[in-house]
């Protein structure tokens, strides 16, 4: 569930990954969350995102899937952006991209 919250969290910033992606996202979000306040330092993580959203417009980002696999439940808190009342994540960090990093799929 907390992929799917993830992955949904990032494409209302307009970044459509996929499952893996929301996979890595939520678990650095959770380890950022643990470690907050931890000697007033601020921290950071970095993440890779290992896959695009394309391929999950039929299932991570189709409601009735998500309702079907998921239950309704999951599937409001989407909608209204509220996590259940069982759990409170901290809200997502956006990406940064720098300048002047390359554009496309291929790795220079």
């Amino acid at each position: 569930m907390d992929t799917v919250r993830a992955c949904h969290r990032l494409a209302r910033r307009g970044f459509l990954f996929g499952g893996s992606t929301g996979t890595v996202v939520s678990g650095a979000t959770k380890w950022l969350a643990r470690h907050r306040g931890n000697g007033g330092r601020e921290l950071t993580a970095v993440t890779i995102a290992p896959d695009l959203g394309e391929r999950y417009l039929d299932t991570v980002y189709q409601p009735n899937w998500v309702a079907d696999v998921y239950g309704e439940d999951l599937l409001s808190s989407l909608e209204h952006d509220v996590a259940p009342a069982a759990a409170s994540p901290p809200p997502i960090p956006v990406p940064r991209v720098p300048v002047h990093a390359a554009v496309g799929s291929e790795v220079t």
